[in-house]
């Protein structure tokens, strides 16, 4: 089982790979890579790389109704769900 590695966008995980194989390394045998904001740089990673990504319009929306609602005194009804997040898998995992 290889270790895990995750960081907060795309862009800071595609240069692991490289820097992996410096090291003598491979993705995912030796570290499974995990990046997030499914950019177009995550497909031409070398492996390409496995994201999660978020359906940013609807995450806009979801916050913005919590904004209002909070401002209208409801309790906004944001939850894990209202980001929909889901997992791109790619050859980095």
């Amino acid at each position: 089982m290889s270790s895990r590695a995750f960081t907060r966008e795309a862009t800071s995980a595609s240069p692991c790979p490289g820097g992996m194989r410096r090291a003598g390394l491979t993705a995912p045998g030796d570290l499974a890579v995990i990046g997030t904001d499914d950019i177009p740089l995550a497909q031409a990673a070398d492996p390409p790389l496995t994201t999660i990504a978020f359906d940013l319009e609807k995450v806009g929306r979801s916050l913005a109704d919590a904004v209002v609602a909070n401002l209208s005194g409801r309790k906004p009804r944001l939850t894990p769900a209202s980001l929909s997040p889901h997992v791109i898998h790619r050859a980095s995992t």
